[in-house]
């Protein structure tokens, strides 16, 4: 708790920021930065949640595709970090 102190929009439910989807799926889904979700969902690497669409949970809660080699985990492990950042109050830049 002492950590998690972003705002509420980097939260999707209580203090959880984000989870990645068993396999063989993969994918994950994050509570981002706006500006990092943005980013993601315009360089292909994200989707707005659908749930977030109807305006159920956060606007810049997005699904992250599953990655499919190296250069794809490191783009995905940079988002979950900005994630992570996000809720606990740090500002991060996604690359």
């Amino acid at each position: 708790e002492e950590l998690a102190t972003g705002p509420q929009e980097a939260f999707m439910i209580g203090r959880e920021f984000a989870h990645i989807h068993p396999m063989p799926d993969g994918s994950l889904h994050a509570a981002l930065p706006p500006e990092s979700a943005q980013e993601a969902i315009s360089k292909g690497w994200a989707e707005q949640h659908p749930v977030a669409r109807m305006g159920y949970i956060p606007q810049n809660v997005v699904m992250i595709y599953a990655p499919r080699n190296a250069q794809e985990i490191e783009v995905v492990a940079g988002l979950v970090v900005a994630a992570y950042h996000y809720a606990s109050g740090v500002k991060s830049e996604v690359g």
